[in-house]
């Protein structure tokens, strides 16, 4: 038998939606049953199944828009939505229904994409696994309608398939967090630290705080890191929306927040200023200064990108003593103030920083 070419099958499968994205819904199920037939699945056979009934309680029933079966047992339910109509949760939430009463682990919503549903039972809600929008060579097209083909169907595989998936959405979501906690105030603290450790073995302790105190050091990104299911779409479709959502999520760096101060009147001395970004936590603001700047004019920067403002401060020369605040073991300042507090309260000194709020500007 020769090898079936289902990157061809997944390219006549766009060629008929697109066709069909605004027929009448009774048209489109045709289309899609038809889409099954093209992955092996035979409507004569019993295996393609039209409304099939599921008994709810005594007296009624539902029906799924299609239902897979093997040797007559279901192995997939299909919830259908024409193209031109977008996916609601309570499409999701239909879905759910039927794969519970059939007791399945998997589900399809086909319509402007195909979405893959996967219920773990780790929650009440399905988990969506793919979501794979109907463009011409994409390889994850392909690969998905082969695990959900007749000659590619095998429950391990596909289960496989989704968990595979999850675990990668998960280390990418890990891996955002901690790229950001690199790139804060905080994340340079980190890497000052291990400098520190590592010049302990290679110079005199005496002269590394002096070293130390005279190095800048700053973290940032090359670029943004790629998300592994959707590399090879984002190389084969628009990319504007998913560019602008990384674009609302992004943190400003100090030399950005600098800049919007002047930009907004306000001439911010690099040298006598603390930048913090809010934590990857979401509930404090953490910085590390050196004491030196209790002597000056201090400005403070508290970068909010959650709500995309910068709260300006400026803490005259000597307002705050030495004694009134808490140090690293480096000698460096320990401040952890606290996000949505109108007094903007240190955790660590109680200090209330609101007192010298001079602004807050937008971005």
């Amino acid at each position: 038998m020769d090898e079936i070419d289902y990157t061809a099958v997944w390219n006549e499968m766009c060629f008929h939606v697109k066709k069909n994205h605004d027929v009448s819904e009774a048209n489109f199920q045709k289309t899609v049953e038809h889409l099954f037939g093209l992955i092996g699945w035979s409507q004569y056979k019993g295996e393609v199944v039209p409304k099939n009934a599921l008994p709810v309680g005594s007296s009624s029933n539902v029906f799924p828009d299609i239902t897979i079966k093997d040797n007559g047992r279901a192995i997939l339910v299909v919830e259908l939505k024409k193209p031109s109509i977008e996916v609601t949760r309570q499409n999701v939430t239909q879905l759910k229904s039927y794969m519970r009463l059939e007791k399945l682990d998997f589900g399809v919503l086909f319509g402007e994409s195909l979405q893959l549903y996967y219920d773990s039972e780790e929650g009440d809600e399905l988990t969506k696994v793919s979501d794979i929008p109907f463009v011409n060579d994409l390889d994850e097209g392909a690969e998905l309608i082969k695990l959900l083909s007749k000659n590619g169907y095998i429950f391990e595989d596909l289960q496989k398939y989704c968990i595979n998936i999850l675990t990668a959405a998960k280390n990418f979501k890990k891996a955002q967090e901690y790229l950001e906690l690199l790139c804060s105030e905080e994340g340079s603290q980190i890497v000052r630290d291990i400098l520190e450790e590592k010049l302990s073995s290679i110079f005199p302790k005496e002269i590394i705080s002096q070293i130390i105190d005279v190095v800048r050091i700053s973290v940032s990104k090359k670029e943004d890191i790629s998300t592994p299911s959707q590399s090879s779409i984002s190389s084969r479709i628009d990319s504007n929306k998913r560019l602008s959502e990384l674009a609302d999520n992004q943190k400003l760096d100090k030399p950005e927040a600098i800049k919007l101060c002047t930009d907004n009147g306000i001439n911010i001395l690099n040298k006598k200023s603390t930048f913090a970004s809010l934590n990857s936590n979401g509930k404090t603001y953490w910085a590390n200064p050196n004491k030196n700047l209790l002597n000056d004019d201090w400005w403070i920067l508290l970068s909010d990108h959650k709500r995309k403002n910068i709260h300006i401060f400026m803490v005259p020369a000597s307002s705050i003593s030495e004694s009134q605040m808490k140090f690293r073991n480096n000698g460096l300042i320990e401040m952890d103030i606290m996000y949505d507090d109108k007094s903007f309260e240190d955790l660590k000194s109680k200090i209330k920083f609101s007192t010298w709020l001079l602004k807050t500007v937008s971005y």
